[in-house]
This record gives structure tokens, sequence and C-alpha cells, in this order.
């Protein structure tokens, strides 16, 4: 099954095409993104949404793969593109971003902030 394939999560947003403005790290191994949402894909709101992936368990493979994106150059840039946030397999949540590629989250939980 290719990644285009696999289930997407259930969220209250659609995060495709959204810009990857702000990436955060928190002390219980939380992955926490900012995202402008594309106003195509949710009904012509743009707005910026924050979603906390924690209890994350390859922690530090994560943390790596994110940055990797580096900060921003003005307030609001994009630093990447949501192609997908998906659930490859029970217990793992992927994200798939257009420039940097596709990251497995293990055990990770989400919620949108």
């Amino acid at each position: 099954m290719s990644k285009g394939q696999l289930p997407r999560l259930p969220l209250k947003a659609e995060y495709h095409d959204g810009a990857v403005v702000a990436v955060e790290f928190g002390p219980r191994h939380e992955v926490v993104l900012t995202i402008r949402l594309d106003p195509v894909w949710n009904e012509g709101n743009a707005a910026e949404r924050r979603i906390r992936f924690s209890k994350v368990k390859n922690f530090e493979e994560v943390t790596e793969f994110f940055r990797r994106l580096g900060p921003a150059r003005e307030p609001g840039d994009s630093l990447d593109v949501v192609l997908a946030i998906v659930r490859p397999r029970k217990g793992t949540v992927g994200v798939d971003l257009a420039s940097l590629g596709f990251v497995e989250l293990s055990g990770a939980e989400v919620k949108e902030l």
C-alpha cells in the first residue's frame, strides 16, 4: 500500500496542502506542528491550526526529522507543505511533507489544539 492509499486520521480540519509554519518540541515526547490551512480544502478557512503528537516513542528520530526544516526566515513563512497525516498501522501516525518526506510517529496520540 502506498502512502497515498493509507487511511487518513479523522481530524476536524483538512491538513492536505497546509503550510507548516512552526514546529515545537515538548518535554513529554511531544511534537506540535502549526499549520496554516489551505482554504480550498477547508471551506475558505486559511486559519493557523496546531496539532500535537504526544507520547512519541521514537522521539529522537522524529525530532531529527523535523529539525531538518530549519527556522522560518520571517514569521508565518512556510517551512514545508503537508501532503497527508495518516495511520499506516495501529499505534502509528505518519506525516507526509512535500519536501522533507515521510516520517512515522510510533505510539503517538494526536490532538488538534
